[in-house]
């Protein structure tokens, strides 16, 4: 599951995912923010808060997660990662070279400056 938060005002969405991603987990976050990006154009940021990467719960999951990022990689001008987990601190670097927002790290301890960075 990935519960999602709206701060409509700042057009940047929080993810944090809970347990396993299922392919579900992404049509229900693209079925909430597509509607906000027709409105807006685009998202300023989306902030994803984790404490470790849950994993796919199976392949299909996985490819959902890929069709999401595919599908939405060019309407979000920037992706901020929360986390102390040593794996998703990477993603910045892995993920920065093939999507389009710019992506950075934070520790859990600079969730504040996450989103100051999403706003600016």
């Amino acid at each position: 599951m990935i519960s999602h938060e709206f701060l409509r005002d700042d057009g940047i969405v929080i993810l944090r995912p809970q347990g396993a991603l299922e392919a579900t987990d992404f049509q229900n976050v693209a079925a909430e923010i597509d509607p906000l990006i027709r409105e807006r154009g685009s998202l300023r940021g989306l902030c994803i808060q984790a404490e470790k990467f849950p994993g796919w719960k199976d392949f299909p999951a996985f490819l959902a997660h890929l069709k999401f990022l595919f599908e939405h990689q060019d309407k979000v001008k920037k992706l901020a990662i929360v986390t102390d987990d040593p794996t998703l601190a990477r993603m910045p670097e892995i993920m920065g070279r093939f999507v389009h927002p710019q992506v950075r790290h934070f520790k859990s301890s600079e969730s504040d400056a996450a989103m100051q960075w999403l706003r600016a």
